[in-house]
Order: structure tokens, then C-alpha cells, then sequence
């Protein structure tokens, strides 16, 4: 069985019912620019720290950072950075409401290679 939720603004996870996994997690309709992609990346990092992190994983999400800091971000870049900074999060369960925003960033500027 799957269950589609479209909401119009941010959104962190969706929990269908008790003990349930968050499949995705996103925003529709959102507008997430730069800084608030970096303020979010800010949370993920402080949250990985205090997790106790691997140096690595840290520093995967401090390179995410400094390429959505610059002015025209390589999302190729982006592309392979998230991908292991997500399995990160996922993994040890943390910030997920940062971690839908850069999730929704990144949405948001592949599209607008399209």
C-alpha cells in the first residue's frame, strides 16, 4: 500500500501510524534559496557532532556546504556530496527537519536545470 501526501510548504517527515519508517521526506511548492540550505547544513553538521560523527562524514557535509555557498553551486558536485551526506543522516537519525530543507534546496536547483 502506498499513501501520497502533497502539502504545499515545508515539511520534515510524515509518520503514517506507529512504528511506521518515514520513506521521504521534502517540500512541494516550497522556495528554499542558498542560505537557508546552508543554515540547515549548519544544524545537520552540529547535529553529526554531537552524534559522534566519523571525521569523513563531517567533512562530506562541510564540502555540501561550501559548494552551496558559492555563487553558481555545481550541482553535479551537490549531487555526489548529498548522496553520501544523506545516508549519513539517515543512518543516525538526526535533524531531519535540516536535512528535508537542503533536501528541498537541492530539488529545487536541479529543477532549475531542466
Amino acid at each position: 500500500m502506498s499513501n501520497v501526501f502533497n502539502v504545499q510548504g515545508s515539511i520534515g517527515a510524515i509518520h503514517t501510524g506507529a512504528g511506521d519508517q518515514v520513506v521521504h521526506t521534502g517540500a512541494i511548492g516550497a522556495s528554499i534559496n542558498a542560505g537557508q540550505a546552508v543554515a540547515a547544513l549548519d544544524e545537520v553538521l552540529a547535529a553529526l557532532r554531537e552524534r559522534g560523527a566519523p571525521p569523513d562524514a563531517l567533512e562530506l557535509v562541510e564540502d555540501l556546504r561550501s559548494e552551496a555557498r558559492k555563487e553558481r553551486p555545481n550541482r553535479l558536485k551537490i549531487g555526489g556530496l548529498i548522496e553520501g551526506v544523506k545516508s549519513t543522516v539517515e543512518a543516525l537519525a538526526v535533524a531531519p527537519q535540516a536535512w528535508a530543507t537542503v533536501a528541498a534546496w537541492f530539488a529545487a536547483l536541479s529543477q532549475l536545470a531542466k
